[in-house]
């Protein structure tokens, strides 16, 4: 094999190569996006389903602090 086309080999590998951990970096990025977006979903639902009993918590907290 000649040196020349040897050398354009290794070039394409490496393109190769990092193109590829680019595109999965890339990936992660979206994966975690989504992750992060199902955790906010649930939180607000969880929040909408509890509500009036959060409200109630709060309302009793802040009295106890005011000294009722």
């Amino acid at each position: 094999m000649s040196t020349k086309l040897l050398l354009s080999l290794l070039r394409l590998q490496e393109t190769l190569r990092s193109h590829f951990r680019r595109s999965e970096a890339g990936q992660n990025t979206t994966e975690y996006g989504i992750f992060i977006a199902g955790v906010i979903v649930v939180v607000l639902v969880v929040v909408g389903i509890f509500s009036g009993a959060l409200r109630s918590l709060w309302t009793r907290v802040s009295e106890l602090i005011a000294g009722g």
